[in-house]
């Protein structure tokens, strides 16, 4: 008996697109967190998620957030210390994960198995291009946009009202 395995073209495994700025105002109010200005949004829609990371990541348990933060002081600011944190209309407190776990939950979600080393290296490269960078100092007046993610709670997987908020550790 032939069993035929077929790989596709040796691609990534999943075509994840870097995803381009926009304009702030697109992103939503903005907050104060400490020394820096912050603007998030719930990117809840599905055809946005096939799109952009080639998987429906709220089924997966993964809420994709486009963030902007935004450095308005004259000095340069650490952003290591900001806790951003996303809590439902029950209350519940929804964990900020990184995006290596984000791609792992939903590589485990879809039951990834078989990889093309070249272009699992570029999938993984192109989806934490898409992060933002919290860990490397905003210098004054920059802005920076990326994606975020929070780890939903596994009786959620579809649109609910999320506040996301953002305060500095070191102020609280």
């Amino acid at each position: 008996m032939a069993v035929a395995i077929q790989f596709g073209c040796a691609g990534k495994t999943f075509d994840v697109k870097v995803v381009e700025p926009v304009p702030s105002e697109r992103i939503g109010e903005q907050t104060r967190a400490g020394d820096v200005a912050m603007r998030f949004s719930a990117l809840w829609d599905e055809d946005w998620q096939l799109d952009n990371l080639e998987a429906n990541a709220a089924l997966a348990g993964v809420l994709p957030v486009r963030a902007e933060v935004e450095n308005p002081s004259n000095k340069t600011v650490s952003l290591e210390t900001l806790r951003i944190v996303a809590t439902d209309g029950h209350g519940r407190r929804w964990k900020m994960i990184d995006s290596n776990r984000a791609r792992k939950k939903i590589e485990k979600y879809y039951g990834v198995r078989l990889r093309f080393k070249e272009g699992d290296r570029a999938y993984r490269e192109d989806f934490a291009a898409n992060s933002l960078d919290l860990e490397t100092d905003l210098p004054a007046g920059a802005r920076r946009q990326g994606l975020i993610y929070f780890e939903m709670p596994k009786d959620v997987r579809r649109p609910v009202p999320v506040t996301i908020t953002a305060a500095d550790g070191r102020r609280d």
